[in-house]
């Protein structure tokens, strides 16, 4: 039996500091993506899952560290426990264990949290775009300042030659997207 932890924030300028100290006390191998969790589609993720053998136990801070979507959560902690796999969850006390008789009352309570938490996420970004579409209105909204410069963005139009955009964004640890900002729109500071 051996444990694993896994973080995950969503964005390289995101710390897992909150995580660590979460988890400080736990010994085990750690894994640590900086990426949305939208999607399972994770490097540190899928080297972790490779890595994990029944009666191995898996710590994570919270539901939203391991996935933002109800479904694919609940979906994904059935295939782990269904391999072997203990699964922890610090922050909301809940263990799903392969031979555990998920009761009713467990089941329900986890999935209007991972439901409410949805819900609250989805409110965020609305709450989020309003605000923008009200600072663009007032003419006072400006963005997210550009970690690039000038000589950045003339560099990476260079490497777009022979370099694809996935390729670009991987070399400047950023999204695929703000490369093709920088490239289409020439965003830069």
């Amino acid at each position: 039996m051996k444990n694993f932890k896994y973080y995950r924030v969503s964005s390289t300028n995101q710390n897992i500091a909150r995580q660590v100290e979460a988890l400080k006390d736990i010994e085990g191998k750690e894994f640590t993506d900086k990426l949305s969790g939208n999607s399972f589609d994770r490097h540190q993720y899928k080297i972790m899952i490779e890595q994990l053998r029944s009666g191995d136990h898996l710590y994570v801070y919270s539901f939203d560290r391991l996935s933002r979507n109800a479904i694919e959560l609940e979906s994904e902690i059935n295939r782990l426990v269904g391999l072997g796999i203990t699964i922890h969850f610090v922050r909301e006390q809940f263990e799903f264990a392969p031979n555990d008789k998920q009761d009713q009352i467990k089941m329900l309570l986890f999935r209007f949290l991972t439901a409410i938490a949805e819900f609250e996420r989805e409110n965020i970004k609305e709450r989020q775009a309003q605000g923008i579409k009200l600072a663009k209105e007032r003419k006072v909204y400006k963005g997210k300042k550009s970690k690039f410069t000038k000589a950045d963005s003339d560099k990476i139009i260079v490497l777009r030659k022979t370099l694809t955009v996935k390729e670009i964004a991987k070399t400047y640890d950023c999204s695929m997207r703000t490369i093709y900002n920088l490239i289409d729109n020439n965003k830069f500071n």
